[in-house]
């Protein structure tokens, strides 16, 4: 799936993929003073802060980007349009949202659409919509927990009660705040700040669009003393998730350049 520009033969990572992963042409500043000052601290750095293993370790943070180009690197560039350019079997209909799927009795025969559109299919349906939107499609269209479904009055298809189940949302404490000299072009103020017509023309012509300006971070876990510091409470959890998965990290500190 990807091209890793950071370094060479890392068993994590793949070489030879259409999605590209670099740092782009930025030399992240910020980035590197937040490493540095983590060291400083007594917080080793690592090349990798997104392997499956590290935790309590400050790393920059690649993005999804062609070094090539200063582009962001992404799955529609990557894998739909080669097929749209070089293939005329592929029909793709944007600003068009499926609200559920069509059954014959358990058999998936298509989809409903926006604008009370139907799409049938001749062999299969795929559903491929994302962690928060296909359960919600698979809800709308009978598969899911039946006496819920059958609460809202939608024909159980299967009662498949782990459907939309589990489902944990990014829990996000912003804390604090720096102000730094830096310039322009290490921080995302040139976006926040600019107009339609120039966000419009930076995506044509500049590099600024393709980061997110999350530049460096760290995956951490708390020590026995913080664990029992932070109360039975946590303590459960604790035992309950993480404390025999040591590469498992809790929360995860970074560095935004706003």
């Amino acid at each position: 799936m990807e091209t890793y520009h950071v370094q060479p033969n890392d068993s994590n990572h793949g070489y030879n993929g259409p999605l590209h992963v670099s740092y782009g042409d930025s030399d992240y500043k910020l980035g590197d003073d937040y490493v540095e000052a983590a060291v400083r601290k007594g917080i080793d750095s690592t090349t990798d802060v997104n392997d499956f293993h590290t935790v309590n370790k400050a790393g920059r943070w690649p993005k999804w980007i062609n070094p090539e180009t200063s582009k962001r690197s992404d799955a529609a560039h990557g894998f739909i349009h080669p097929v749209c350019d070089q293939q005329d079997n592929l029909h793709l209909m944007t600003e068009t949202k499926v609200i559920r799927i069509l059954f014959e009795g358990t058999r998936a025969v298509g989809v409903e659409t926006t604008f009370q559109m139907t799409i049938h299919a001749r062999r299969l349906v795929v559903l491929s919509a994302g962690a928060l939107s296909t359960p919600q499609i698979l809800q709308r269209s009978g598969i899911g927990d039946a006496a819920k479904l059958a609460s809202l009055n939608i024909n159980v298809v299967s009662n498949l009660p782990g459907v939309g189940q589990n489902y944990q949302d990014h829990q996000l404490l912003t804390k604090a705040a720096y102000r730094v000299d830096a310039p322009p072009d290490d921080t995302i103020s040139t976006v926040f700040l600019s107009s339609s017509e120039t966000l419009a023309a930076l995506s044509r012509t500049d590099r600024t669009l393709a980061r997110n300006y999350v530049d460096a971070g760290i995956k951490l876990r708390p020590t026995e003393d913080e664990v029992l510091q932070m109360g039975p409470a946590f303590q459960n959890l604790w035992n309950k998730f993480f404390i025999d998965k040591p590469d498992k990290p809790v929360m995860y500190i970074g560095l935004f350049s706003s």
